[in-house]
């Protein structure tokens, strides 16, 4: 039964809020962001309601003309001297005799005022105010209008129990009272709401009119040049069988879905507003027809009842793989398919189809089920325009700002056309559309606030979504060419020419200079065995996909040298999902490796030229893989093996024209021209195999059994130089040294391993002496605890109201200096100073004028930065009373000096357009706030001649540990941000120790040196003298020494150090400082530049604390033990 139900619609606190009206006991209402889910909700509701009671209580569901919502300002007097006047909603029904109403407020149905038709406006304020005495004013306040409040019709389908619906499911017998109990005695059956569809098509499809008419299928923005070809086609009495032929993306879903709902309307929907009137679309698929199905037979005995069901045109049925059909049935017993079945059907037009297809995936069904696919209509419908997919965009966005309480910055709508096309896989408009959806998803906003999508929500999702490293996308962030190379050359020596090649690719593809309709490049790595083309290909994924190793797909072709390996590569009949297609399908954006491609069958070239071509190869299955994101690398030692000098040595000119000579031969020509660049490998002189022994010595020392008992080991340079000088072998290449370090380095440290007791922190260092290797082993020990205690340790974990608390205090002791003469004493101490100075006194009077200066304006602009924590309530509660009165009058103002333009008609004033601004008063901004007002406290009492510059020397220990971790940058970052200057930074470079500004120092530096300047740095940094120990969960460590060198430049520290470390390996004694204690232990698995936040645990040994908890970056934890350290409190002190 069609039924039309009055719906009270009002927005509260950003959701919808639904109220069925007139319906008493039946009554429901519904509340969230999308009004078409909650009328669903509703009409759900009311159908379960109906099925337990009887047919009777449809009465109440009946059309009563002249209900209507009023609007009226009451004055309600609620007795005890309350009184309170507001704007609220009234619904007015006229009763049958016509010449009176029955009233009620929307919210609270059961109240009900009879009253006569032109006297209700008089009598509701009476009556509602009896009734509403026990309310609160909040209670009332929430049943008062803000004037947008309105009446909506709803329609909807029913089902009452009706005389069929109670009789017994089975004949009932005189027995059955002894089997059943009283309450299963007399039970009904309840009837299917959706009766009007067959059992078959609701179990096997999903049903998208219905969807449409509930307003639930998203029907997008679809283009109206192929919105108007389709609705000639479906919208007749008699439509064709279909097919939608496209790329994918290109929105033929979107199409259907219009299509579906343009047929709705057609049918007479909007006149009826009956379901089984229509034609419906039903969305099916092959795989479903033939789940569990066992026997031969079966699934062509489901397929007949859905023909039955169908109803001859009645439902049209819309398969997604449409391309399949023409196989899915068939088995080992019967070639006869799902396509063989519909074909006569469809020929005879019992039965409607519909489907979508890419161009091979429809080439296939063609040559699979040749008969069937003649019986389609194509349609073929093409990628979409950049001015299209931008007007589609804005209709979105318009639409999730509306119902997901979004806002979107303006130039991301023109970013996301800009960057979908060349990024993400498929074409515009989805390619677009889906990466809008994807930033949308999961955040909406909360309340009234709206949350801001910008640029670099849209950064980080294409970030995520394609593996590529931000430096990549963001078109604002600078990549120079050098620290593309310095990366690559940190992994292959000795290759400056391939380097250069390599770094011409990233850059172009950085800069959007790629061929769009091929793979982003096709380079033909060729050169000696051991030369780092494999390697290379490796430090290319690295830095093209944020050093995600799984993104380097690699085929060994060697493994594919049989006449099969096109049908293993693409697949065949047998195993359509060939291993190359699906492992691009799997990770488009990807480097495809073929290592040795001159060891594969000639086929396999052939299959090739698609795919340089464009950047495309469909397998067994008609589905596409998509290369064009991906960067082909050949491999190949073509030329090379004839000549014994391979590997280490020199090479000629005639060697560089036997590899070309070599590769032209081989490829054919109209392969070789697809071929972008061939990037020959030189052999390699031992200077380089000396940073090679470096490189694969650090790779040895990343192994699990030095890494899970915390040995961190490093060689010095007289042994380096003599594993490079006794790995040489110009027959292998790099591949000598790594055996040559399995031979020799490896059973020295596993002895060591297995014949000590461990300590739990290990510094070994691997010298050259009598002919062999030895090691010099140091353990690690923890700090002693310093005695004391921080005012700041019971703060650290509270809540920011807890912390809120202790300003005050603070507070207080700053006016205390001021009142108590420390100003003054202060002002004197300069006077004596400045007056030594002047008659000729030393430099160091003229030190102590500058920094008790410097502190006393410390004090006093530090004492306004914490009144303005203290005294925000009390500023922000007058602004609020004001805001208060202001709207109070506002309210009060006629309507009409409202809308003749003297005053605003939106009279609210919003709380963040008046309250006075205010620093960000969170936990961590307050604490840092606490910390600074005791450590003023301890330089009030400290002496003067504290050293006033201090340099902080750091210095990764060990060799490369499975990969860097941060440490040392996150150190670096910490002590710059803090108090004090920055005077010079210096770095230890392949020449020496050099200044270099802080922006330019590489993240992987090993040793720097920063220089500060300010006041009680020593006693600020003192205890970060130590080793600093980084871990995570991942078996990545990394240890950092750090000194602090008072009165010392950066520079006059490096050369020092670099002097120690040179008369230690000369076999003096070691002077540079050793291993020191351990200070603290850190522990987090976080991943820089990303915004989730990682369980991280800091342990200081000095301080006796554990920091834990989440953070997105280890500098929180700093922080954190920092602020401890400056309100420490040595002794007994009490710190008042």
């Amino acid at each position: 039964m069609r039924v039309w139900l009055p719906l009270y619609v009002r927005r509260q606190g950003g959701l919808q809020e639904l109220y069925t009206l007139g319906l008493g006991p039946l009554s429901a209402h519904g509340r969230g962001r999308h009004p078409a889910r909650i009328k669903r909700t509703l009409a759900d509701e009311l159908q379960k309601t109906l099925l337990e009671r009887p047919a009777t209580v449809m009465k109440r569901f009946e059309r009563r003309p002249g209900t209507k919502l009023e609007r009226l300002r009451l004055e309600l007097r609620l007795g005890r001297g309350r009184k309170r006047t507001g704007l609220f909603p009234l619904i007015v029904e006229r009763l049958p005799d016509g010449g009176n109403v029955a009233v009620y407020h929307p919210l609270r149905q059961a109240e009900v005022m009879l009253s006569d038709l032109g006297r209700f406006r008089e009598d509701a304020a009476r009556f509602f105010a009896d009734r509403w005495t026990d309310l609160d004013d909040e209670a009332i306040a929430a049943l008062e209008t803000d004037g947008k409040d309105r009446l909506e019709a709803f329609a909807t389908t029913l089902h009452p129990v009706d005389l069929l619906d109670t009789l017994p499911a089975r004949r009932r017998s005189v027995f059955d009272d002894l089997e059943v109990g009283p309450r299963e005695r007399g039970a009904q059956r309840k009837p299917d709401p959706r009766r009007g569809v067959p059992r078959i098509l609701r179990e096997l499809g999903e049903d998208w009119t219905t969807a449409a008419a509930d307003e639930s299928l998203h029907l997008g923005r679809p283009r109206e040049r192929w919105r108007d070809r389709l609705g000639q086609l479906l919208c007749v009495d008699h439509p064709r069988p279909l097919v939608l032929v496209g790329p994918p993306g290109a929105g033929k879903r979107t199409l259907l879905r219009r299509a579906t709902d343009d047929l709705l309307r057609h049918d007479g929907f909007g006149t009826h507003r009956n379901l089984d009137e229509v034609r419906h679309v039903i969305e099916l698929t092959g795989s479903r027809l033939i789940a569990g199905m066992s026997y031969v037979g079966d699934w062509e005995k489901r397929c007949q009842e859905i023909l039955e069901a169908s109803g001859a045109g009645r439902f049209l049925l819309l398969f997604q793989d449409l391309h399949t059909l023409g196989r899915v049935g068939q088995s080992r017993d019967s070639a006869r398919s799902v396509a063989d079945f519909f074909r006569g059907p469809l020929g005879r037009r019992e039965v409607v189809l519909l489907g979508t297809a890419t161009d091979a995936q429809w080439r296939r069904l063609e040559e699979d089920a040749p008969g069937f696919a003649a019986a389609f209509t194509v349609l073929r419908i093409d990628a979409a325009s950049r001015t299209e997919t931008l007007r589609m965009i804005l209709h979105e966005v318009a639409r999730m700002e509306q119902d997901e309480r979004l806002a979107f910055d303006p130039e991301l709508i023109f970013d996301l056309v800009g960057l979908a096309a060349p990024l993400v896989e498929g074409v515009l408009p989805g390619s677009a559309l889906d990466l809008l959806g994807g930033l949308g998803k999961g955040m909406a906003g909360q309340g009234g606030n709206r949350t801001v999508i910008d640029g670099g929500l849209l950064i980080d999702a294409l970030e995520v979504r394609t593996g590529l490293a931000a430096d990549l996308i963001e078109p604002e962030l600078d990549l120079p060419r050098q620290e593309v190379i310095d990366f690559l050359d940190a992994r292959v020596m000795g290759q400056p020419e391939a380097l250069d090649a390599v770094a011409d690719l990233v850059l172009r593809i950085r800069a959007g200079m790629t061929d769009p309709e091929r793979p982003l490049g096709t380079y033909l790595f060729t050169g000696p065995t051991g030369t780092g083309k494999t390697e290379l290909a490796k430090a290319l994924t690295e830095f093209l996909f944020a050093e995600s190793a799984d993104r380097l797909v690699r085929f060994d072709m060697g493994e594919l040298s049989g006449p099969d390996a096109p049908a293993r590569l693409a697949g065949d009949r047998f195993e359509p999902r060939g291993l190359l297609t699906e492992a691009v399908r799997r990770r488009p954006y990807c480097v495809l490796l073929l290592d040795e491609i001159e060891k594969a069958h000639p086929s396999v070239l052939y299959l090739l030229l698609q795919i340089l071509e464009d950047g495309r190869l469909t397998d067994a299955a008609g589905d596409q893989a998509d290369f064009r994101h991906a960067v082909v690398v050949l491999t190949s030692n073509l030329g090379a093996r004839a000549k014994p000098s391979v590997g280490f040595g020199e090479t000629d000119r005639s060697d560089a024209l036997d590899v070309t000579r070599a590769v032209r031969e081989f490829f054919p020509p109209e392969l070789f021209n697809r071929i972008d660049r061939v990037v020959p490998f030189r052999p390699l002189d031992e200077a380089t195999a000396e940073r090679i022994a470096v490189k694969e010595l650090a790779n040895l020392l990343g192994r699990r059994g030095l890494t899970e008992r915390n040995v961190f080991v490093s060689a010095t340079r007289s042994a380096a130089e003599r594993m490079a000088h006794e790995a040489f072998d110009p027959s292998a290449g790099a591949r000598s040294v790594r055996r040559y370090l399995e031979r020799t380095i490896a059973p020295v440290l596993a002895d060591h391993l297995a014949s000590t007791v461990r300590p739990e922190l290990e510094l070994v260092r691997i010298r050259s002496e009598d002919g062999g290797y030895v090691l010099d082993a140091e353990p690690l020990v923890e700090a002693e605890p310093r005695a004391g205690h921080s005012t700041l340790e019971e703060l650290v974990d509270a809540r920011a109201v807890d912390v809120a608390k202790a300003l005050p205090g603070a507070l207080a002791w700053l006016d205390s200096v001021e009142t108590s003469g420390e100003l003054s004493t202060l002002s004197q101490r300069i006077s004596v100073h400045l007056g030594r100075f002047e008659s000729g006194g030393r430099a160091s009077d003229a030190d102590a004028v500058v920094r008790l200066g410097q502190l006393r304006d410390e004090l006093a602009h530090f004492r306004e930065h914490l009144a303005a924590f203290v005294h925000y309530e009390d500023r922000r509660e007058e602004a609020q009373r004001i805001l208060e009165a202001e709207n109070r009058r506002r309210r009060r103002l006629p309507r009409k000096e409202v809308e003749d333009g003297r005053h605003s008609r939106a009279h609210f004033l919003h709380p963040r357009w008046m309250l006075p601004p205010m620093p960000r008063q969170d936990a961590r901004e307050m604490l840092a706030a606490l910390a600074e007002v005791a450590f003023l406290r301890r330089l009030l009492a400290a002496p003067l001649d504290s050293p006033w510059r201090v340099t902080l020397h750091l210095r990764v220990l060990g060799d490369a540990r499975s990969g860097f971790v941060g440490l040392s940058q996150a150190l670096r970052r910490h002590y710059v941000s803090q108090r004090g200057e920055l005077e010079a930074v210096a770095v230890m470079g392949p020449e020496g120790p050099e200044e270099r500004p802080i922006a330019s120092v590489d993240q992987a530096a090993r040793e720097v040196a920063i220089t500060l300047v300010g006041l009680g740095l020593e006693t600020l940094w003192a205890d970060e003298d130590g080793c600093h120990v980084w871990t995570t969960s991942h078996g990545r460590s990394e240890v950092v020494r750090v000194r602090v060198v008072p009165e010392k430049t950066a520079l006059e520290v490096l050369r020092e150090e670099a002097e120690a470390r040179d008369a230690y390996e000369a076999g003096g004694p070691d002077t540079t400082g050793g291993l020191g204690v351990a200070v603290r232990r850190i522990h987090f698995d976080g991943v820089p530049g990303t915004r989730s936040s990682f369980p991280l645990t800091i342990e200081d040994y000095r301080l006796s604390h554990v920091f834990d908890r989440r953070a997105m970056t280890v500098d929180e934890g700093l922080d954190a033990l920092l602020w401890l350290r400056m309100a420490w409190l040595e002794g007994n002190e009490d710190g008042r």
